[in-house]
């Protein structure tokens, strides 16, 4: 083997890995967050809402409309986890919007970010705790 076709191969090489890594991140690319749901404590969140209230932010509750009516974060939506049309509630949602996501604990919104990330949604926060969270750090909740 010459010394060209050894540095001709070594080119070819470097030119498929490139190629494999660029379609990696692309794929990348595509999912939005590679790392999900950015966790998100009540006062950060409520910095956030604040900040991005005009900017179209989405604060999404995930809870029952019984919970949702003893009292939420002013502003939210709602969108019950446990009914049946929840996936399609959430595909006439803005996949590119904003979206802080909560429950009361954490534990249905988690599952809720899971499938908002399925389904393409690409900015999502996750409202560590819940409202639990929330009330534990003083903040007020709207009837």
């Amino acid at each position: 083997m010459t010394l060209y076709s050894i540095i001709a191969l070594a080119a070819l090489a470097f030119v498929a890995v490139s190629m494999v890594a660029a379609g990696s991140e692309t794929a990348e690319q595509k999912s939005g967050n590679p790392e999900g749901a950015k966790e998100i404590q009540a006062r950060e969140a409520r910095s956030l809402i604040e900040q991005r209230k005009s900017d179209g932010l989405v604060i999404l509750d995930v809870r029952t409309a019984m919970e949702f009516g003893d009292g939420h974060i002013n502003g939210a939506v709602n969108v019950d986890y446990k009914a049946e049309d929840f996936r399609e509630k959430l595909s006439a949602l803005d996949t590119s919007a904003t979206y802080v996501v909560y429950c009361r604990s954490g534990r249905r919104s988690t599952e809720a970010t899971e499938i908002m990330e399925e389904m393409g949604f690409t900015d999502i926060y996750h409202l560590e705790d819940g409202v639990l969270g929330w009330h534990k750090a003083g903040l007020p909740l709207t009837r």
